[in-house]
């Protein structure tokens, strides 16, 4: 049962990865504190994800909306 649990665990996990899709940056700016605001079109009832990747081996989420 345990390992059923996590197989279908697994499933719904992967089903989540697979529905993502980039989003395209519309404007970007830099605000007085040298903080970087990104502007991108949204739709009500979904959720984003900034990633910062600073080389192939180093991406991180960085900003949930």
């Amino acid at each position: 049962m345990k390992n059923n649990l996590f197989i279908i665990t697994l499933i719904l996990l992967s089903n989540v990865v697979c529905l993502a899709q980039p989003v395209t940056i519309d404007n970007y700016s830099v605000n007085n504190l040298g903080q970087v605001q990104l502007s991108i079109q949204g739709q009500q009832g979904k959720y984003y994800i900034l990633h910062a990747q600073h080389n192939a081996d180093f991406n991180w989420a960085v900003s949930l909306t």
